[in-house]
C-alpha cells in the first residue's frame, strides 16, 4: 500500500504499528469500518481498509466461534426436542392402555429419559430410550424402540417391567404375564454410537491359539497319553472324549460330548472340566463348580473405562480383544481380536444397543446380551449365533438366562431342565436320546448316566478332580496335584505321566515343562521330554503376577 500524500510504499506491519491508540479506538467505535494509519515520511493520514482490522479480524474470528457453537446447541437441542417427544408419545401411550393404569394408576408420569433418536439421511428417525415412570399406585421401566418419518411414533417394541408387583407388560402384543422377581433385568439400553476407530490395520497374529498339553483319548479301556497341541475351543465341531493337562498352568481338563446334533450346524453338548478355572468370576457354571458347555461363553473385560473385552470360553481358555474405537464408554466401543490365528482372528466385538455383537472373519456372528449385572456365565452367554449365511441356532433362555433349549435351523433341538442353582439336571434331543448328570454336596457333577446305558463316575479332592471311572468301575484316568497342579497321572491301560514345572526367577507361570511318559508293563519305557510353553501364554495373562478376576 502506498501513502496517498507523498506515494511511499508502507511496510505491511507499519499500516497497524503507526495507528495510534486513539485512532484505533476511534475505529472501534466506527463498527471496525476503518482504521487510520500516519505515514512516517510526510504524516500524512492513510486509511487502511476494515477487512484488514484488528477489530474485524476478531469479530470474523467470533462470529465463526458463535456459528459453530450455535449449531452444536441447535443440534443437541434437536435431538433432545426428538427424544423428548417420542417419551412424551410413549408416555400418552401408556396412559391409554387400561392394563398399565390399572396396576399403576393414573396419570402415569416419565421421572427420567435415557437412550437417543437418529435420523438418517431420508429423515426416518429411529428411538431406542428407557423411561424410569411413576403412577399413583407404583413405578416401573419402560422399554421402548420405535420410527417415525412425517408421521407418529410407531413403536416396535414396547416393554413395562412392574418390578414391585412382579408384572411385565408387553404393550405392542397386548400381553401381560408374571414377571420372575429373580429374572435378569437390563440396565444398559443407550443406543449403539457410530465409532470413531483408532487404526485400519489390524497386527499379525503372535501364536497359533494352539496350548502345549498331554492329551489321552478315551478308547475303551486304552487312554494312551500323548504329548501335543490343543487347539483352543473356538470352534464347535465333532463328539471328543477326552481327557487334556494344559502344560502352561498346569491343568487337568476333562471334555466328553454327551449330546450331537448335525444340521446347518454342528450341534455338540461338549461338557468340559477345568481344574484351574481362574478366568470366572463365579465358577458356579452349567455342570456346576469349575464344569461348562460351549453355549455358556460369555465376554468379561474392564468398564468405566470400556478399554479391553475377553471372550471366556468353556475350559477357561479366552480370546483377548483390545478396544480399536475412541472413548471410554460402551455405546460407541468397538474391540478387536489379533493375538491368535484362531478362527476368532480380526473378529470384532461392538454394542448393539441391547447388548453385544461378535462378528468373525468368516461372516459369521454371535449375539450376547446386556450383561452388567450378571452373576454367572450363563446370564452373559449367547442368544443367537449366525453362520455367513443367515442360518440362526437359537439359544432359548429362562429369565434367569439358564440355557433352556438349542434349536437348529431344521428345528433339531436340545432341550434342558435346570435345577435352582442353574445347575443341569438332564439334557435331551428330539431323537431321544438324553444324558442325566447328579452333583455331591461340595456342587461338584458327580455322576453322569446316559440313554446308552454308558454311565461316568468322578472324584475330587475339594474341586479338583482326582479320578474318573466308568459304568464298570475301571478307572480311566487318576489325577495327583500339588498346589492345584496335576504332577502325575495314570491311566486305564497302565501307562503313566509325570509333569516336572521350571520357572524362570520371580515368574508367575513356567517356560517349559518336563514330561515324563511311561508305558504300561513290561515294557515300562520312559521317555522324558522337555515341552516350552511361555510362547503360548497369553500376554494379558503375562502382564499380571498374580491373578485377575474380570469383570464384566
Amino acid at each position: 500500500m502506498n501513502c496517498q500524500g507523498c506515494g511511499v510504499e508502507f511496510d505491511p506491519t507499519e499500516e497497524q504499528v503507526n495507528a495510534s491508540v486513539d485512532q484505533v479506538l476511534e475505529a472501534s467505535l466506527a463498527d471496525a469500518k476503518r482504521t487510520r494509519g500516519v505515514c512516517p515520511l510526510c504524516g500524512h493520514g492513510q486509511e487502511i481498509p476494515w477487512w484488514r482490522s484488528k477489530a474485524a479480524n476478531l469479530g470474523f474470528a467470533a462470529a465463526i466461534v458463535l456459528a459453530v457453537a450455535g449449531f452444536g446447541v441447535a443440534f443437541y437441542a434437536y435431538r433432545a426436542t426428538q427424544r423428548a417427544a417420542a417419551a412424551n408419545d410413549a408416555v400418552v401411550r401408556m396412559n391409554t392402555n387400561t392394563a398399565l393404569t390399572n396396576l399403576l394408576g393414573s396419570p402415569i408420569k416419565s421421572e427420567s429419559v435415557t437412550g437417543d433418536v437418529k435420523q438418517d439421511e431420508t429423515g426416518w428417525k429411529e428411538a431406542k430410550l428407557t423411561l424410569h415412570i411413576r403412577g399413583p399406585k407404583g413405578q416401573g421401566i419402560a422399554h421402548v424402540v420405535g420410527g417415525r418419518g412425517s408421521g407418529p411414533w410407531v413403536f416396535t417394541t414396547f416393554e413395562v417391567i412392574l418390578e414391585q408387583q412382579h408384572k411385565k407388560l408387553d404393550l405392542v402384543a397386548g400381553s401381560i404375564v408374571e414377571y420372575d422377581q429373580d429374572a435378569y433385568v437390563d440396565v444398559h439400553t443407550e443406543a449403539a454410537v457410530d465409532p470413531v476407530y483408532l487404526t485400519s490395520s489390524v497386527a499379525p497374529p503372535r501364536w497359533d491359539g494352539n496350548v502345549p498339553c498331554v492329551f489321552a483319548v478315551v478308547n475303551g479301556s486304552k487312554t494312551v497319553p500323548q504329548i501335543g497341541q490343543c487347539p483352543m475351543p473356538t470352534e464347535r465341531t465333532g463328539k471328543v472324549d477326552r481327557f487334556e493337562v494344559d502344560l502352561r498352568y498346569g491343568a487337568f481338563i476333562l471334555r466328553q460330548t454327551d449330546l450331537y446334533l448335525n444340521d446347518v450346524f454342528e450341534v455338540p453338548l461338549t461338557r468340559t472340566y477345568a481344574s484351574d478355572d481362574w478366568v470366572a468370576l463365579n465358577r458356579v457354571h452349567a455342570f456346576g463348580i469349575d464344569a461348562n458347555h460351549p453355549y455358556d461363553i460369555a465376554p468379561l473385560g474392564s468398564r468405566n473405562p470400556y478399554t479391553f473385552q475377553l471372550i471366556a470360553f468353556e475350559d477357561s481358555n479366552f480370546a483377548y480383544f483390545d478396544r480399536i474405537s475412541k472413548g471410554t464408554g460402551y455405546a460407541d466401543a468397538v474391540f478387536q481380536h489379533s493375538e491368535t490365528s484362531t478362527k476368532y482372528y480380526k473378529s470384532v466385538t461392538r454394542w448393539n444397543g441391547n447388548g453385544w455383537t461378535t462378528k468373525l472373519a468368516d461372516g459369521s456372528e454371535i449375539d450376547f446380551p446386556e450383561s452388567y449385572h450378571a452373576i454367572n456365565m450363563a446370564q452373559g452367554a449367547p442368544t443367537e449365533m449366525r453362520d455367513a449365511k443367515g442360518n440362526r441356532l437359537l439359544l432359548k433362555r429362562d429369565p434367569q438366562r439358564n440355557l433352556l433349549q438349542i434349536l437348529t435351523p431344521n428345528t433339531h433341538w436340545i432341550k434342558f431342565d435346570n435345577d435352582d442353582r442353574t445347575r443341569i439336571l438332564r439334557a435331551y434331543d428330539d431323537a431321544g436320546n438324553w444324558a442325566k448328570y447328579d452333583y455331591n454336596s461340595d456342587g461338584m457333577l458327580s455322576d453322569v448316566s446316559f440313554s446308552s446305558g454308558h454311565e461316568r463316575h468322578y472324584s475330587y479332592n475339594g474341586t479338583a478332580m482326582v479320578e474318573v471311572r466308568d459304568e464298570t468301575g475301571k478307572v480311566l484316568v487318576h489325577n495327583w496335584y500339588d498346589n492345584r497342579m496335576v504332577i502325575q497321572q495314570e491311566f486305564a491301560d497302565g501307562s503313566a505321566c509325570a509333569y516336572r514345572y521350571r520357572y524362570a526367577e520371580k515368574a508367575r507361570y513356567p517356560f517349559a515343562v518336563d514330561v515324563t511318559l511311561m508305558s504300561p508293563a513290561p515294557s515300562a519305557k520312559r521317555t522324558t521330554t522337555e515341552v516350552k510353553v511361555s510362547d503360548a501364554i497369553p500376554e494379558y495373562v503375562k502382564s499380571f503376577q498374580d491373578r485377575w478376576t474380570p469383570t464384566r
